[in-house]
Formats: structure tokens, C-alpha cells, sequence
């Protein structure tokens, strides 16, 4: 799953230089609101995932495929100031939300086994000076983390026979007798 989660932090930044933060979703901004030392540095994007990763059997060599909804969260700054009640509006999420998408949309990480396609996103609204909107993506990879350990068996075996007939006919072949 690393490599997979660094192929996407990468796109993100090749694709979108202005992002400044690529990390695994922590809830990073609620912690931010209520006074821990956690610096959020903006444009950011949170990567995790949208309810639960199912594993279906392994193949032949241990790998498991896995299924999810990979959960983009996109933060950046508030640069409006409406302590004047000017009716300025940041809209810049939107334009923002639109690039992660259009670097995401249709890519194929390593070891995906599709290509990541938007299926929701929202806006969160619960966070000040930070403006957040979060994409929700489907997609699927094969986990070769996890393979399970195997170990070569050798087994040597002898054997040793001693063949008996007590036919005549199967011993010598010999039907009634006959030469």
C-alpha cells in the first residue's frame, strides 16, 4: 500500500505544484482548531479512506485484491477577511478542487488495479479560516504487502518393492497351457 499512496502523493505534485502538503489523513485540522502543535501548511491534501478496505481471497501467489473509496481531503487558506462585510468571497476551493480532480480522475497508481474515479465529494464547512472540500474516489489494488511467507518443502522418499505373482497366466503370459 505505500507504494500506491506515494504513485498518488506524487501525481498530486507533479500535477498540481502550488500543493505544499501531501500526508495520510489524521484529522489534522480538528486538531489544529483545538491548540495542538500540529502546523498545517496549505495548499494541502489528506489522503485516507472512505469507510471500510475489503480483501477478497488471495491468488496464486498470496496477493489479495483490495476494494475502497479512497477519501481526498483538499484544505486551503481563507484569504478573505469579512470583518468589513464587504460580500468578498474566496472561491479558490473550487478552482482547487477541480485540479486534484483532474490530476486524480482515470490514474492508475502503482499496484492499483483500476484507475481512481471520482464517485462524491462535499464541502466541509466546519473550519474557520480553512476552507475544505473532500473528493471521494473508488478503487482498487493488489496488496502484495501482506503475502503471506512461504517456505520450499523438499521430501525425499525411497522405496522399495518386491513383486509378487501367483498367476501363471499374468506371470508368463501363457494362456491354457500353450507354448
Amino acid at each position: 500500500m505505500v507504494q500506491y499512496f506515494d504513485s498518488i502523493k506524487q501525481r498530486i505534485l507533479d500535477n498540481v505544484p502550488d500543493v505544499q502538503t501531501v500526508e495520510l489523513w489524521n484529522n489534522q485540522i480538528t486538531a489544529a482548531e483545538v491548540g495542538e502543535q500540529i502546523g498545517i501548511v496549505t495548499p494541502a491534501v489528506y489522503l485516507g479512506f472512505n469507510g471500510d478496505v475489503e480483501y477478497t481471497g488471495r491468488n496464486e501467489t498470496g496477493e489479495q485484491l483490495a476494494t475502497f473509496q479512497l477519501r481526498v481531503y483538499i484544505v486551503i487558506q481563507n484569504l478573505v477577511d469579512n470583518t468589513n462585510n464587504d460580500g468578498a468571497t474566496d472561491w479558490r476551493i473550487l478552482t482547487f478542487k477541480q485540479l486534484i480532480y483532474k490530476a486524480l480522475n482515470n490514474f492508475t497508481p502503482t499496484n492499483g488495479k483500476s484507475e481512481l474515479i471520482r464517485v462524491s465529494e462535499e464541502m466541509d464547512e466546519d473550519h474557520g479560516g480553512l476552507n475544505t472540500w473532500i473528493q471521494n474516489y473508488s478503487g482498487s489494488l493488489i496488496d502484495s504487502d501482506n503475502k503471506p511467507e512461504t517456505t520450499e518443502l523438499t521430501i525425499e522418499a525411497c522405496f522399495t518393492a518386491d513383486l509378487k505373482i501367483d498367476n501363471d497366466i499374468i506371470r508368463t503370459g501363457v494362456i491354457d497351457g500353450g507354448s
